[in-house]
């Protein structure tokens, strides 16, 4: 039995698929006053009611992206750890989402060069000095020139931290992948800036499940349109944060069982357009925060349908259209009604998804093999883990890139898998 749920400020959606059918289909208001735990509990009963679900096996997964709110109270203290101080204060964040919520930034002495050899040591003194100077609760941001390529700076003073500052946590820049310093801290700031709404949320969700169905794997959608452990929204919320749009573009792709090709969404909001490839919407590496703000997150590249964007190329791309009665219909080839919520369906029948994206020093091509083999045996064991059979697990991209370092033996390696069924797999009927 795999269960979705999209869960609003004012509202949750539920779907329930079980042996491949829609057997349930739930809205649920939240209560003024009484917050969603009340209103995700008559959720869960209703749709686990007459379901069986005591003899089967329960997936449930989230999609909270609307849930997920920056914390205004809780800001940041960044640690640029680098050669030396800049000369200029043109780097500095000016008016956006980063800067709202960082308090103070703090330069450290250290770093790497693009080969992860040590350009300069590590200030751990001055690491000391600010950590007591600081009060305890706080919660830090440690980025370091050259830590996508050698993280071991940031560790060491995260380390220290731990032992002086008492922090409520300390977020790593180099555990986002970009090769840029200024994305990977602006990420890492967010980051920290959502954990509370984060560790609430799970929280919240956890117990409820804990009390009506102990037994099931719980999960969270992601920007890229697969589900992880709801544990991690508690680490790295920021992967959450915009994970609707692509939550919705699956429940499409599982409606008109599209594994690969184009799908507009239309709805009296709008009309938004996505791909599917490979089982799997398409991604982009960086996403975009507020304005133009650009965040080391993988999101599922859905855009808007403006006139002229669909090209012959392209093909005759899939339609599923939400009608304002709340009914959704499929047209075109599909010709498909239904009254689940898109994303919870998508959220529903979501693949487990494991990320592996490195920077890597390598020397020769049987280097680069090895890497390779080792990089995606990582994420098999990853999804393994993670409840997914072997047997469904798929490697959907292993590769090397060349790096922005413009360094023949500095690359990026990047590994993506996924555990469960192809979306024409996931429904044989629809019933609700």
């Amino acid at each position: 039995m795999r269960v979705g749920v999209r869960i609003t400020e004012d509202s949750l959606h539920g779907v329930a698929v079980i042996e491949r059918e829609i057997r349930g289909s739930v809205t649920e208001r939240v209560v003024p006053g009484s917050g969603i735990s009340a209103a995700f509990e008559r959720t869960i009963v209703s749709l686990l009611d007459g379901s069986h679900s005591g003899k089967l096996p329960v997936s449930i997964t989230f999609d909270v992206s609307r849930l997920l709110v920056p914390s205004e109270s809780e800001r940041v203290v960044a640690l640029r750890i680098a050669p030396r101080p800049p000369l200029d204060a043109a780097h500095e964040y000016s008016g956006e989402t980063a800067a709202l919520h960082c308090d103070k930034v703090e330069h450290i002495s250290g770093g790497f060069t693009k080969e992860g050899d040590e350009i300069a040591a590590l200030d751990l003194q001055r690491v000391r000095s600010i950590a007591l100077e600081e009060p305890p609760g706080r919660r830090y941001v440690v980025t370091g020139v050259g830590s996508s390529v050698n993280p071991m700076h940031e560790v060491e003073v995260s380390r220290v931290l731990f032992n002086d500052a008492k922090p409520a946590s300390v977020n790593h820049s180099h555990s986002f992948h970009s090769s840029s310093f200024a994305i990977r801290e602006r990420t890492a700031i967010i980051n920290s800036a959502l954990l509370s709404s984060g560790e609430r949320i799970v929280t919240s969700l956890a117990k409820v499940v804990a009390k009506h169905a102990p037994q099931a794997r719980l999960h969270v959608m992601t920007n890229d349109g697969g589900a992880v452990p709801l544990s991690t929204l508690a680490m790295k919320p920021v992967h959450s944060v915009l994970s609707t749009g692509a939550a919705e573009l699956v429940g499409a792709a599982v409606l008109a069982r599209v594994d690969d090709g184009w799908i507009v969404i239309e709805s009296d909001d709008g009309a938004v357009l996505g791909e599917m490839t490979g089982g799997t919407p398409t991604v982009t590496s960086r996403s975009s925060w507020g304005p133009a703000e650009l965040i080391a997150t993988r999101a599922a590249q859905v855009m808007p349908n403006r006139e002229g964007l669909i090209g012959e190329w392209m093909g005759v791309p899939t339609v599923v259209r939400i009608g304002a009665d709340g009914d959704r219909v499929a047209a075109g080839s599909t010709g498909i009604t239904t009254e689940a919520d898109l994303a919870a369906l998508g959220a529903a029948c979501a693949p487990v998804v494991e990320w592996l994206e490195r920077d890597v020093k390598i020397r020769s091509e049987a280097e680069k093999d090895q890497v390779l083999a080792a990089s995606e045996a990582k994420v098999r064991v990853r999804l393994v883990s993670n409840g997914v059979p072997p047997s469904l697990v798929r490697i959907l991209e292993a590769r090397v890139i060349g790096s922005s370092y413009e360094n023949s033996n500095t690359v990026s390696v990047r590994v993506r898998g996924l555990g469960g069924h192809l979306p024409s797999e996931m429904l044989t009927r629809r019933t609700a």
